[in-house]
């Protein structure tokens, strides 16, 4: 997905999402729900929870560092069918949150924050959870410290090939989500990756069970409920139909189609696959609009030796190197003659 040039994200005002972000401040959260405003997403920021929050709320973040006095609160939210992601930043009172963690899952519970040496790569779990996302798109993002829990639930997110880093647990009548490497510069850069919006966007929308809009080109739209769609061109799909004589189109072209659906008019989103990318060459007059008043050059790089050039220089070095060695065999042995005392006989007469 980050090695497309565009990323479409579905908009529908029956699809929206009020989302109640807890925290003590603005930071990247809050710039990532705003930036996913335009796909329906409502932003509400509080410090605390009230009941009135709470009803007008599809989707709770629990990001503050203290949890003091509304884990209960959160908890009953989840329970009555509200979506839960619990985001414990890198100076989070661990002692609230354990306690909520312990009271959706026993037994879950942090253990302590990641003390590696070096940053830990970001990878897709188990499952098919993310649409449009491969584990290629993530391999750019870092992750400095994360909380660390004993991996028990399978983890849609992997941190470091082995340590879990977000897993759902089914509470209620609702979902929560424990995301475990926080998204501040602190604890790891994906803030600053274009995947952050889609791992963000699909994340919410499955703890609330809302249906994900988006498709993939090449894939035929086929629901019963869907008529009349049309192209990012604004030219109409033809349909197909098959032996039964249902009609299908093909997604060709990736953007915003709209269709009929149940006699309203939607827009559906429509994005290539993830393992494609439609990058385009940039030429030098863009690449100058884009840096602006920054200095850059560009540089190019070195000639490629051909690849029979390349095995005849390693014919070359096995043989350099093979005389090396039996030139230390040879002063060894000479050495060794050496040191061997010279014997004189002498032949009396």
């Amino acid at each position: 997905m980050p090695l497309d040039d565009r990323y479409y994200l579905s908009s529908s005002n029956n699809d929206s999402i009020n989302v109640l972000l807890i925290t003590e401040g603005s930071g990247i959260l809050k710039q990532a729900f705003t930036a996913l405003s335009a796909a329906g997403y409502q932003l509400n920021i509080q410090s605390r929870l009230t009941p009135e929050d709470i009803a007008a709320s599809d989707l709770i973040v629990a990001a503050g560092r203290s949890l003091s006095g509304i884990k209960n609160g959160l908890l009953e939210a989840v329970n009555s069918g509200k979506g839960l992601l619990i985001i414990p930043p890198e100076k989070a009172g661990i002692d609230d949150y354990n306690h909520l963690l312990s009271s959706l899952s026993p037994g879950l519970r942090i253990t302590g924050i990641s003390e590696d040496p070096l940053p830990g790569a970001l990878e897709l779990g188990s499952g098919d959870y993310f649409q449009d996302i491969s584990t290629r798109d993530l391999r750019h993002i870092s992750v400095y410290k994360y909380w660390r829990i004993p991996a028990r639930l399978p983890a849609l997110l992997i941190i470091g090939h082995k340590f879990p880093g977000l897993m759902m647990i089914d509470q209620g009548s609702g979902k929560a989500g424990l995301w475990l490497f926080g998204t501040e510069p602190g604890m790891t850069d994906i803030g600053f990756h274009p995947a952050f919006l889609a791992l963000l966007n699909q994340t919410c929308r499955g703890l609330v069970r809302s249906a994900d809009l988006g498709y993939i080109t090449g894939q035929f739209l086929s629901d019963p409920d869907i008529s009349e769609p049309t192209a990012p061109d604004g030219k109409k799909v033809p349909g197909l139909a098959d032996v039964r004589g249902r009609v299908k189109w093909l997604l060709e072209k990736a953007g915003f189609y709209s269709a009929l659906k149940n006699k309203l008019w939607q827009t559906l989103a429509v994005n290539i696959p993830p393992d494609e990318s439609d990058l385009t060459m940039l030429e030098d007059d863009g690449l100058t609009r884009i840096m602006g008043k920054n200095q850059w050059s560009r540089q190019i790089s070195p000639e490629k030796i051909p690849a029979g050039q390349r095995g005849l220089n390693n014919i070359l070095l096995f043989l350099t190197g093979l005389l090396l060695m039996m030139e230390l065999v040879l002063r060894s042995k000479l050495k060794i003659f050496l040191k061997k005392p010279l014997t004189t006989w002498w032949k009396i007469w």
